[in-house]
């Protein structure tokens, strides 16, 4: 995830919206591995976008619908920097969700990633059914030791 600030122009200029879209030229080939992944809906019919905008941050992807930012960081991010950390609080804080891989898992196993995202996202979803399931199991019990 990169910051928009004033710092990313030589001129000290904010950059326009234009300038901070993706651009291919800018992009590693982590991101562009994870990206023909992510692209066209091809994970499950899940729309991604790259490179979106979540002042005053930009996202690497991002899935709207489920709120979920994907990150594809470098081999250095084994920890996360107290900057990494209050982006993470802010971003949560808005209601996202962030999961993280490094440069070295996605270049050795994309699928695996892949396959990592895929169940996040369908935790995400699973998670409302299991609790609707698990409340209405419960409320079952209750109702079966009142009648007995």
């Amino acid at each position: 995830m990169r910051r928009q600030t004033q710092d990313n122009e030589p001129n000290g200029k904010r950059p326009s919206q234009n300038q901070t879209s993706f651009s291919p030229a800018n992009s590693t080939k982590p991101e562009t591995l994870i990206w023909t992944v992510l692209r066209s809906r091809k994970l499950e019919g899940l729309k991604f976008r790259r490179q979106h905008s979540i002042e005053p941050y930009i996202a690497d992807f991002v899935c709207l619908d489920l709120k979920l930012i994907v990150e594809i960081d470098g081999e250095h991010h084994d920890d996360i920097y107290p900057a990494d950390q209050r982006r993470q609080a802010y971003l949560e804080s808005k209601g996202y969700r962030v999961i993280r891989f490094n440069n070295v898992d996605v270049l050795e196993d994309v699928e695996g990633v892949a396959i990592a995202i895929r169940k996040v996202c369908f935790g995400i979803e699973c998670v409302v059914k299991t609790l609707t399931l698990t409340l209405s199991q419960r409320e079952r019990g209750q109702k079966m030791r009142k009648t007995q």
